[in-house]
């Protein structure tokens, strides 16, 4: 008899990872959470846009949110359900909340337009609701996949 995953089951199951602010760091937790997600039922789309979006987000925390050359940890936890999947990235970096970026105008020509901001409009496009919020002294960005019925 073939044994269901909690997910599959309905009980929610979560990854945590604490991961250091150095590029390096970033392969390997992209592993461990994609052996994560291939224990549950993930469509292969879903789990990519998941993958992808860790990634960005972690990454663009390493480039942009310290101010120092201080190690620092980004708390990273992923909870797969039945219905989504949650991601939250937290970190003790410069305040900076993706959500009320303005999106990237593309009606402008390739070099007139300001550099960044498409990583943010990748997140929006891949995730099903992107949320943010800072609480002392930390960044918290929630990124919500809903996984397919």
């Amino acid at each position: 008899m073939k044994r269901r995953s909690s997910a599959e089951s309905g009980s929610p199951r979560t990854w945590k990872r604490r991961i250091p602010n150095h590029l390096r760091e970033v392969e390997g937790a992209l592993l461990s959470f994609e052996s994560f997600l291939a224990s549950g039922p993930v469509a292969e789309k879903t789990r990519f846009n998941a993958m992808l979006s860790l990634e960005e987000a972690v990454t663009n925390v390493i480039k942009y949110a310290f101010a120092d050359d201080r190690e620092h940890g980004i708390d990273v936890e992923a909870t797969l359900d039945p219905s989504s999947i949650v991601i939250e990235v937290c970190d003790d970096g410069r305040e900076f909340d993706p959500v009320s970026a303005p999106p990237p105008d593309f009606d402008l020509p390739f070099e007139e337009r300001p550099v960044g901001g498409l990583g943010i409009h990748l997140l929006r496009e891949l995730t099903s609701r992107m949320t943010y919020e800072r609480a002392g002294g930390r960044n918290r960005l929630t990124l919500v996949f809903q996984l397919d019925p």
